[in-house]
């Protein structure tokens, strides 16, 4: 084929079919209109920061103060210091303990039958005593509350739900314009919502200060504003008492959760007083004879309504046991900063004078155990070793090493100062500890 006849084709084609040549020319508007949006979101965005930047230089104050005020330290509970009795010493007991026996047979037989009259309680004693009770129980009742505890979680429809827990607490007192409410540790744990009903029936929601799993104490605080006048007047703070003096025998009054019965109120007496040793602390457990459920908490109170004790369930009995309220009130004093509890890891004894007579012991407190990567353990603390002393101040009862303990920070370093076994005898030694927050 030739030329001629090659390009008379091509040209026909071209005529016949002219998309297939059409050539597509972009507007100038539908070029530019990118680059004009881009400056308005330039613009716009030019805009925004400039208001944000006023907006922060009006208000960043208040913002700052604002969350500086809730960084700051919280005022703490302060509480009587109640002097751990010293123990007799044993020696005078083993010395005095035949000659001052006396059986109850003997001393029978040694009333006379005017003794026997004027001991003899009539219906009268009772019904005084009883109506002495009532008044002391309906007294405490208004410093009990009830508290509902709420955790979200997802039902098998991936739907959100809230499953409640009730339980008790009581105020303690006020800090500012808050009233500080006593709790236990398992109840609020890993709860979303805390909610406390009042005598009243009004409901607040309530702020999580402080919880510690070891000592199994919450607190909680609630604005005073938020709770109506008329419910506050008939509000009243518990007035913590001295365990130390509790005796065996002493009738006392429990109000609480008691046998899955919340707002439920008993009478009991102390049956055995002993004491359980633990982290860093000892306690005075009071055995009262009443059964309780797993999930039961409440307040023993002596006659005079002072705050004794706080009553746990115990698993080995399925029956309360009492915490002395002397040994946990630095305990709830540390809780109410805030701040957590600082620990060192060991558990021990105080060395009366009979076991520093009987096994040669310094006076001081006995390490029995020391916790495993504890900051007592890191530091070098060994089983066997007598704490006498913190930093500058000598320390002989687990019940001031704990108290002291608890004045620290998280990261502090505190001097422990024992006395150490060695070959020529116990000889002080001076161990540098980092305590942290249990």
């Amino acid at each position: 084929m030739n030329e001629s006849v090659k390009d008379d084709m091509e040209s026909q084609s071209n005529e016949q079919y002219p998309l297939y040549t059409e050539k597509i020319v972009v507007k100038p508007s539908v070029k530019y209109r990118k680059f004009i949006l881009l400056m308005w979101v330039l613009a716009a965005g030019c805009i925004f920061g400039a208001a944000a930047s006023v907006v922060f230089v009006l208000f960043a104050p208040q913002v700052y103060d604002s969350f500086v005020a809730g960084q700051e330290e919280r005022e703490t509970l302060q509480f009587d210091k109640d002097e751990y009795p010293q123990e007799i010493d044993s020696t005078y007991l083993d010395s005095t303990a035949e000659s001052e026996a006396v059986t109850i047979g003997q001393l029978s037989d040694n009333l006379t039958e005017d003794d026997t009259d004027n001991n003899i309680v009539t219906v009268d004693d009772y019904t005084s005593f009883s109506k002495a009770l009532k008044k002391v129980a309906s007294s405490v009742q208004k410093s009990i509350v009830s508290i509902d505890t709420y955790e979200k979680g997802v039902d098998d429809f991936i739907n959100q739900k809230n499953s409640a827990t009730e339980t008790t607490g009581v105020v303690i007192g006020t800090v500012g314009s808050e009233y500080i409410i006593l709790t236990n540790y398992n109840s609020i744990q890993g709860s979303d919502t805390v909610v406390v009903r009042f005598e009243e029936k009004t409901e607040v929601t309530a702020q999580i200060i402080g919880k510690d799993k070891e000592s199994g104490m919450a607190l909680l605080s609630v604005k005073e504003s938020s709770i109506p006048s008329t419910e506050r007047a008939s509000l009243l703070s518990a007035k913590l008492g001295n365990s130390y003096k509790v005796s065996e025998g002493d009738i006392a009054i429990v109000a609480g959760k008691i046998n899955g019965i919340t707002g439920a109120i008993d009478y009991c007496t102390v049956m055995n007083i002993s004491t359980e040793s633990g982290l860093d602390n000892s306690f005075q457990v009071m055995d009262i004879g009443l059964k309780c459920k797993e999930d039961d908490f409440s307040f023993v109170f002596n006659m005079n309504g002072s705050l004794i004790g706080l009553a746990f369930y115990s698993e080995e009995n399925e029956e309360m046991v009492v915490k002395g309220i002397s040994d946990v009130k630095s305990i709830i004093q540390a809780l109410s900063s805030g701040n957590g509890i600082v620990y060192m890891g060991i558990s021990g004894q105080n060395v009366t004078s009979m076991l520093a007579t009987r096994y040669g012991l310094p006076m001081g407190i006995y390490v029995s155990d020391v916790w495993l990567n504890s900051p007592a353990y890191n530091a070098g603390i060994q089983s066997g070793d007598v704490i006498v002393g913190i930093d500058e101040q000598m320390i002989l009862t687990i019940q001031a090493f704990s108290e002291k303990l608890y004045q620290y920070s998280n990261g502090q370093q505190v001097t422990v100062k024992v006395k150490r076994l060695g070959k020529d005898g116990y000889k002080e030694v001076e161990f540098p500890v980092t305590v942290s927050v249990r």
